[in-house]
């Protein structure tokens, strides 16, 4: 190990500042949709992804269903989608 590195310092990007982020910003939400644009915001820069998507699986009808779209997105998609929806493989 090099001398004057500090391997437990965390960085602003680092999964562990990104979670305790998520931590804050999850203590102060109230909705679910607060809770989605959190669940984006963070995983997003976390990630370092161009675009994030949560679904929740419904599965009496077999589908995905989309709650939030965020980051660079088609034209097509919409950041909260009312009924945005794919097939799953049983």
């Amino acid at each position: 190990m090099a001398q004057g590195t500090d391997h437990g310092a965390e960085t602003e990007s680092s999964p562990v500042s990104a979670l305790a982020r998520f931590a804050v910003r999850v203590a102060t939400v109230a909705t679910l949709e607060a809770l989605l644009d959190a669940i984006v915001e963070v995983t997003t820069g976390a990630m370092v992804a161009d675009s994030v998507h949560v679904g929740r699986i419904d599965r009496p009808h077999g589908r995905l269903r989309m709650l939030r779209n965020a980051g660079q997105l088609a034209d097509w998609e919409l950041e909260s989608p009312a009924d945005e929806s794919y097939l799953v493989a049983h």
